[in-house]
């Protein structure tokens, strides 16, 4: 339960600075949502490995060079996943595109835990 708790922080941290990011780009600086969400991606990627390396997982020990590339993995694989259904509420939908990001990143996040958990910080290597 403290790793789901530990989980939680670090991705709802990382979570919220996607979010923010995205949406502060399309307004501040008007770029279309779909590319400011790559700028989210981006932003709070970092956060959420250091996090969840440092904090989350810390006792399952991965070792940084195994750590990093599979959890950029984890974390690319659920971005493309994360923009095409983005993309799809965008152009199918009457949603805005705050509540369409909102959605797809709810559904990301507890597959990231996931993919994190049982794969990118198991501890091989």
């Amino acid at each position: 339960m403290t790793q789901v708790l530990r989980f939680a922080g670090v991705g709802g941290i990382a979570t919220l600075l996607h979010y923010g990011v995205a949406v502060g780009l399309v307004y501040l600086l008007a770029l279309h949502p779909e590319l400011a969400n790559v700028g989210g991606f981006l932003v709070a990627f970092g956060v959420s490995f250091l996090g969840h390396w440092r904090w989350t997982f810390r006792e399952q020990p991965s070792r940084f060079r195994f750590a990093l590339p599979a959890f950029f993995v984890v974390a690319g694989g659920f971005f493309l996943l994360n923009a095409s259904l983005f993309h799809l509420l965008l152009t199918r939908s009457e949603l805005r595109f705050e509540l369409a990001l909102l959605l797809v990143q709810a559904l990301i996040v507890v597959l990231t835990f996931l993919a994190g958990k049982y794969w990118a910080f198991a501890g091989r290597m």
